[in-house]
């Protein structure tokens, strides 16, 4: 638990600033700093109304903001605590005392670090603190050990424990207990002990006694164990006769042709052949007869190159660099071997004389001593060396037969292989090696393209086809250097569909929410097909720099009643906005703030007759307008496709039954009167002259 008493405020005392009921978890306070501007921190007791005895309430603070001065109490619970007035919620009117109450938490905090140690009746250690475990399995790092299981563990390990030791004849268990480890000296060891130190030391050797040995300088060389013998020692080419048999682990012959292969002969212990390798090329091979000296002969498309130490199939082989090993001396590109320098003796004594013919020669000469090790080997077998172990023979290497090593184990009988196109025919004492494959001439199909031996993909080549949903496209997956795929194109289309779009069987289409209500044709037609529907275009900048079609509908129907062509623009100044008119890329006429300006040579005409313009009508400043002479047929009016009047040198006939004039829109008169002359309406307009057809009116 965190130390409590930097949070104890002796002088602390305040006054709430608000009333709080009996089941708020939040107060305000007037001040959270003490008498000596110590600031209230939380965990902390405080008690409301301290002095009375029926209001008291001890509360634990959990929570302090000195900026709003607010005190919390993490819950209910935490308020009416043991030593309060009342046991169930208490309200406290705004101004109650509050008071820090630090004895109860010094003792809440005394009580809590004492119960971790003490059991409540202060008879024994708490028991959590501590294991009674005799095998100590928990291994707690944090757990006292009680004395019982530290001398029952101590006797567990110390009975069980024991000393295993084991020789190479023999081993032996010492109970540490109850045994006694005695170390004995065998023959040419001595043992003895002092204190502490137990000491084991070789014995001279004698005559009847193994031990250490000394050599003389004079005949023997020691380095690091080994013992060799001087040169200047026993000469055996002068002293030893006879032959030493392949069964006491020599070759059985006095004389070996240079350079020749040992083979085994025919029970194995007969003396020992040599095949000689006379000519460049040539291979042991084994046959029926057992191994011979021979060479690889050539096959169809195979050519063979024999030549010193090396053959080259289907190859030129320009490596004539080779380096003497161990045992050989190389002069030019000839390999002899060389005994004595790897490490063969010289013995030159003229004392010592050993007939290795006599059959009471026993034993077997080791490799290490210059003889196989072996005592017998197999007849017409390769001999193999096994360093200081004895010399192995393979068995008869049948035609065709080959030693193929693997560069860690020894060699492998076995023939060669047939691979793709080439055949593999094994004789006795030969290998044909021949080609199958006598087709050298080769064409570029489809898509292909050959440049001498290179092939290069030319897709150019491909046929046409209209590409369909379901078909594949390749691609390179990775990038430019990635790996050929193939994917459908429904896929690719899926992958190319962004906001708004749909790919299905490899379409794409627009969502229903982003499209044009109508496309109609090869034109761009736009609909709303619904009531009330307002319909507009807007093209330009923003929507203070553009240009605005509309068609306004009347109320709950589809009618076009108005339609509005409407420039904007955000700048006051005149021409901006204006409508240019071309047709044929031809000006016919502008509109801008001034109005409508017809181009040069360009003229207004009603029905294809021409009423202004280049003619003479014009409308003037005081709108005043004026027909050309000699237009007879006037000027037609209609409305809604409805014939109302025509104007013409006769004056304004009215059409439309019931048709009338209008003055300053103000209805004057009706002029459907009957026939007669003189007669005068009622209005600002005079009607002289005589009217006919009842209805219409006619001004001559």
């Amino acid at each position: 638990m965190t130390a409590q008493e930097t949070k104890l405020l002796n002088a602390f005392e305040t006054t709430l600033t608000g009333t709080i009921g009996a089941s708020d978890t939040t107060l305000t306070v007037n001040s959270v700093t003490d008498s000596a501007s110590n600031t209230l921190t939380a965990s902390c007791y405080l008690v409301i109304n301290p002095d009375s005895a029926t209001n008291r309430e001890v509360i634990l603070v959990t929570g302090v903001n000195s900026g709003t001065k607010t005190l919390d109490v993490s819950s209910v619970g935490n308020r009416y605590l043991t030593g309060s007035a009342a046991t169930s919620g208490l309200s406290h009117a705004s101004g109650s005392v509050v008071r820090m109450s630090p004895l109860q938490q010094h003792i809440e905090d005394i009580n809590d670090r004492v119960d971790t140690v003490i059991n409540e009746a202060g008879t024994a250690l708490n028991t959590t603190l501590f294991l009674d475990e005799d095998d100590m399995t928990s291994n707690s790092a944090t757990k006292g050990v009680t004395q019982q299981s530290v001398k029952a563990y101590v006797d567990t390990q110390v009975g069980a424990s024991d000393l295993d030791i084991t020789t190479d004849s023999g081993s032996i268990d010492i109970d540490l207990d109850d045994d006694t480890l005695t170390i004995t000296g065998g023959e040419g060891i001595d043992t003895s002990a002092t204190s502490t130190t137990v000491t084991i030391a070789g014995e001279d050797a004698t005559t009847s006694n193994k031990g250490i040995a000394s050599f003389s300088s004079d005949n023997f060389d020691v380095s690091s164990g080994a013992v060799t013998i001087k040169s200047g020692g026993v000469d055996l080419s002068a002293e030893v006769t006879g032959t030493l048999p392949v069964s006491n682990g020599g070759t059985g012959a006095t004389s070996l042709t240079d350079k020749a292969v040992l083979i085994s002969q025919d029970s194995g212990t007969d003396t020992v052949g040599a095949v000689a390798l006379t000519t460049s090329g040539q291979l042991i091979i084994g046959g029926t007869d057992g191994p011979a000296a021979a060479t690889l002969t050539e096959g169809s498309n195979v050519s063979i190159t024999n030549g010193a130490n090396a053959i080259t199939i289907a190859s030129t082989d320009t490596n004539t660099t080779y380096t003497a090993g161990d045992g050989l001396d190389l002069s030019g590109t000839e390999f002899s071997t060389d005994l004595k320098s790897n490490g063969g003796l010289v013995i030159e004594s003229t004392e010592l004389a050993v007939d290795l013919g006599a059959s009471s020669i026993t034993g077997t000469l080791a490799v290490g001593d210059g003889g196989t090790g072996a005592t017998s080997l197999t007849d017409g077998g390769v001999l193999l060396g096994s360093g200081t172990g004895a010399v192995t023979a393979t068995s008869v290497l049948t035609n065709g037969q080959l030693l193929i090593g693997d560069g860690t184990g020894d060699p492998t009988v076995a023939t060669l292989t047939e691979g793709s196109n080439v055949t593999i025919t094994n004789g006795s004492g030969s290998i044909t090696i021949a080609s199958t494959d006598t087709n050298t001439t080769y064409t570029a199909g489809t898509l292909l393209d050959l440049d001498s031996t290179t092939f290069n993909v030319d897709l150019s080549e491909a046929a046409e086809a209209a590409i369909a949903d379901g078909d594949y496209i390749l691609f390179l997956d990775g990038g430019a250097t990635g790996t050929a795929k193939k994917e459908a194109v429904a896929d690719l289309a899926t992958l190319l569909a962004g906001t708004g779009l749909t790919a299905s069987s490899s379409v794409i289409g627009v969502d229903a929410s982003q499209a044009i209500t109508a496309l109609t044709g090869g034109d761009l037609t736009i609909y709303e097909d619904a009531n009330n529907a307002d319909v507009s275009l807007k093209m330009g900048t923003s929507a203070t720099e553009s240009l605005t079609i509309e068609v306004l509908n009347g109320g709950s129907n589809k009618t076009a009643e108005q339609i509005n062509f409407t420039t904007a623009t955000a700048s006051g100044t005149a021409d901006h906005g204006k409508m240019v008119f071309n047709v044929d890329e031809t000006l016919i006429a502008t509109i801008d703030d001034g109005g409508i300006d017809l181009a040069t040579g360009k003229e207004f005409s009603v029905n294809g007759t021409a009423i202004g313009g280049s003619a003479t009508a014009l409308i003037d400043g005081d709108s005043d307008f004026t027909l050309a002479d000699g237009i007879a047929s006037g000027i037609h009016y209609e409305l809604d496709n409805t014939d109302m009047a025509d104007w013409n040198q006769g004056g304004i006939a009215l059409k439309a039954a019931g048709g009338i004039f209008r003055h300053n829109q103000t209805q004057t008169a009706d002029y459907t009167v009957a026939s007669g002359e003189g007669a005068v309406l009622a209005g600002p307009i005079e009607i002289q002259g005589t009217l006919i057809n009842a209805g219409t009116m006619v001004i001559l």
